[in-house]
């Protein structure tokens, strides 16, 4: 017989399926004994874990890189036609990826991953970085999401795939001796994404002086060619550095070789608007774009001294409208696809990466400009959401539930208090299973966090 619907709800049990669904990628059968009465050891415990290697993840970026430098060295064409032998494979690499997330018993701190890699993000469809982008995370961010942010950014900063992507790998100092000597100047990509996008954010006024200044402190920023001492790695090289001090906002860092960017990134890391824009974003990608100005600023709070990444995640655990009962934020294909297929105790990174095809976000391939959208509103625009429900109706008919479970139990067992009456109602009186699935899969409480 059909489980009834509770007369009274625990506000315990609330938020504890409010942390799973929230802060990681949905509830799975079973799990509400573990988290209930109270979900924030459970969070905290991840926190403290830290992020440790992916064990899906194995070559590492200069093994990849020293490959590539001895493939260039045999002309463009064998570097052409290794890179279409990579990119066949990517979909194996993408598998195994999507395998060890759907495997993973930390998900809130695979989503912290997820919202640092998003931020810091390398598109895979530009050639010279798509055989590195897996091993930039591995290297750059997951073992620093609960760190400090000045360690995170300079490992972001000097990471090879980093230094290829936005140019600094060719930055020379036009006062340099191999920039007199060549003509060459400095490449200020890099440095206006760390202003305007990875720090200060967008709004931010940052004057163009600024930008060029910090782009000449980090000439000689780039990575080691092939029979040199580090082929593959990243080098500071003082024959590319533009030398002398450099003005840097209200400041003039003396030259000191790769410390005078050092310096300028500390500078930037303590500055009160990065931990404002910093904050604000990692609260609406938790809790979406309408999300108070107020929680933006209590984690920007967790960020400011050397707190950084893992400060504002202590923040979110123990902040209380992170467990707010209100779903207010639609689920993107990422963690739709990664709560459906956690919820049926499906490991088949295959079938998500299809799946995800289907729906539009193939992790680090973006089609359309160079970052995913940040607002969950721009997931469930008219003909996204119908194709939304079109997709969820097909996936319910093909799959069964795990165990010995009904409709109903399961939508108990995923959901707990968030199911509502309304969608318990039009269960019951559905016509079998795979209507009852479809149902509760396309109902608002499944399909927002």
């Amino acid at each position: 017989m059909a489980r009834e619907y509770p007369e009274e709800i625990d506000k315990r049990a609330d938020q504890a399926a409010v942390a799973a669904t929230r802060l990681g990628y949905g509830l799975i059968p079973g799990q509400m004994n573990q988290l209930y009465p109270d979900p924030k050891p459970w969070l905290m415990a991840q926190v403290e874990q830290g992020g440790r290697p992916s064990p899906r993840i194995s070559r590492r970026s200069n093994e990849i890189l020293i490959e590539m430098l001895a493939l260039r060295a045999n002309g463009r064409k064998a570097l052409q036609d290794w890179r279409v032998e990579i990119r066949q494979k990517l979909d194996i690499q993408l598998a195994e990826y999507l395998t060890a997330m759907l495997e993973s018993r930390t998900p809130f701190l695979d989503r912290l991953v997820r919202f640092w890699s998003d931020h810091f993000l390398l598109n895979m469809n530009r050639p010279a970085v798509m055989p590195l982008v897996l091993a930039f995370e591995e290297e750059a961010i997951r073992p620093n999401v609960t760190r400090g942010f000045y360690t995170m950014l300079l490992a972001i900063v000097r990471h090879p795939a980093m230094l290829i992507y936005l140019d600094n790998v060719r930055s020379v100092g036009s006062r340099s001796d191999a920039g007199r000597r060549t003509g060459r100047g400095p490449e200020l990509r890099m440095a206006e994404t760390l202003l305007t996008q990875f720090t200060y954010g967008p709004g931010a006024a940052v004057q163009e002086i600024d930008i060029v200044n910090l782009a000449r402190m980090l000439t000689g920023w780039t990575v080691g060619a092939q029979g040199s001492e580090r082929p593959g790695s990243f080098v500071f090289r003082e024959d590319w550095h533009d030398p002398g001090p450099k003005r840097f906002e209200d400041v003039v860092i003396p030259d000191a070789a790769d410390l005078q960017a050092e310096a300028a990134l500390d500078k930037i890391v303590r500055a009160p608007v990065t931990a404002q824009h910093l904050g604000l974003k990692l609260a609406q990608y938790l809790r979406g774009a309408g999300v108070a100005k107020g929680t933006g600023r209590e984690l920007a709070s967790g960020f400011t001294g050397d707190g950084g990444p893992g400060g504002m995640a202590r923040k979110v655990v123990n902040l209380p409208s992170m467990l707010a009962y209100e779903q207010e934020a639609y689920k993107s294909p990422m963690d739709l696809v990664m709560s459906l297929h956690r919820a049926f105790g499906r490991n088949d990174g295959e079938a998500a990466l299809r799946d995800l095809r289907a729906m539009g976000q193939v992790p680090f391939q973006m089609q359309d400009g160079t970052r995913w959208p940040d607002g969950s509103l721009a997931w469930a625009s008219n003909g996204q959401f119908l194709d939304r429900l079109s997709w969820i109706a097909d996936f319910a008919g093909r799959t069964r539930i795990p165990g010995s479970l009904d409709a109903i139990d399961f939508g108990f067992e995923i959901l707990g208090p968030l199911l509502r009456r309304k969608t318990y109602r039009l269960m019951r009186v559905a016509n079998g299973e795979a209507e009852a699935l479809t149902l509760l899969l396309s109902s608002p409480e499944f399909l927002r966090r």
